[in-house]
């Protein structure tokens, strides 16, 4: 049985844009600013229109019999068509968004006939790489202090936390994500034809229709499940009452493995608290300094450091903007009489003596 790609509506708009792009027809200031801002909406749109791109360039290797093959024999001079279209591309005015409207004419003949063409040539293409096994590869990253949301071609979100970095695998039989480092939010969505996976190094976490949380962090993985349902699966020893390394998580279950093992699942009474960080914002109840200083530091190039190990321990509780660690710095003075002061690029935090 073939199996069969459903181009998302966003591939099918990328496909639009490049037939008129590619075409150097005549385009509207209006019609325009719609390319620009439909550019500017989401960045997966640049990235689907350089795969639509992609497949004219395969198609224009074809000849006339392969060519038929892919689109059928519906247009009679539709390979003609075809090779006088891409024979003339301009592909260099839309990277730069237009700074004023092209005058080329036309170059084919019959415009609406080859437009339909190459619309059912490059949608066609495009379910055909994925049919075929050809895997799509994306990278994402992020620096210091950074979030970045991205929309995966089969409409699954992804959100990267500071320093974090991945790379996308999508094939016809699967959607693979390697986890460098980090951390990561998904929202998958459902797909009964190919398994979302997460690979972390140590085990994978595969995902239907689901929204749940990875972080990496000194050589552990840290899987909490929001909402669905998640299988966990790993070939590290598990507790003496597990019989294998899979688990389930349900929502409001957080678990914990590393290359020393895989430990039980725990509940997690504030789940949502774990993504604050989506929202820019960092919470902690009653966490001991140490934990709350080693968070911090993820986000900000300003590094604290404990200068008395006495105030490590010390449990603490705060909610603040993570942009504005001078927040938490005044709230530590003020409620936990713990001071700070600040050299070659440190912060250095100490707690005297008299107010013990």
């Amino acid at each position: 049985m073939t199996k069969v790609y459903r181009l998302s509506n966003k591939e099918r708009q990328a496909a639009q844009w490049c037939i008129e792009l590619q075409s150097q027809l005549d385009m509207s200031e209006d019609r325009q600013v719609e390319f620009i801002q439909w550019l500017r909406e989401d960045p997966i749109h640049e990235t689907l229109l350089n795969k639509s791109e992609a497949c004219l360039a395969e198609l224009s290797c074809l000849d006339a019999d392969n060519l038929n093959k892919i689109v059928g024999d519906s247009f009679v001079d539709s390979s003609t068509l075809y090779k006088n279209a891409t024979s003339h591309r301009n592909t260099t005015s839309y990277r730069n968004e237009w700074t004023s409207t092209r005058k080329s004419k036309p170059f084919f003949k019959y415009a609406s006939i080859a437009a339909s063409f190459l619309m059912i040539a490059i949608l066609t293409t495009l379910s055909f790489n994925f049919v075929t096994n050809k895997t799509i590869n994306q990278h994402y990253q992020t620096s210091t202090g950074e979030q970045k949301t991205f929309l995966l071609e089969d409409e699954s979100v992804i959100t990267l936390n500071t320093r974090s970095e991945i790379h996308v695998q999508y094939t016809a039989q699967e959607r693979r994500i390697i986890m460098v480092s980090g951390e990561v939010f998904y929202e998958v969505a459902h797909d009964p034809e190919r398994s979302f996976i997460v690979d972390t190094g140590v085990g994978e976490v595969t995902a239907l229709g689901t929204k749940f949380n990875i972080r990496q962090y000194n050589g552990n993985t840290i899987v909490t499940l929001l909402d669905g349902l998640v299988e966990v699966e790993t070939d590290l020893p598990v507790e003496a009452n597990s019989r294998s390394g899979v688990k389930q998580l349900h929502p409001g279950e957080q678990l914990l493995f590393s290359q020393n093992g895989i430990t039980a699942k725990t509940e997690v009474p504030n789940a949502t608290d774990i993504v604050g960080w989506k929202n820019g914002s960092l919470n902690f109840s009653d966490a001991k300094l140490i934990d709350v200083i080693n968070e911090v530091n993820r986000y900000t190039t300003r590094r604290l450091v404990i200068e008395e190990n006495g105030i490590a321990d010390e449990h603490i509780s705060a909610y603040f903007d993570v942009k504005n660690v001078d927040a938490l710095l005044f709230a530590l003075n003020e409620v936990y009489g713990i001071k700070h002061y600040s050299k070659s690029g440190r912060v250095y935090l100490y707690k005297p003596k008299a107010f013990d």
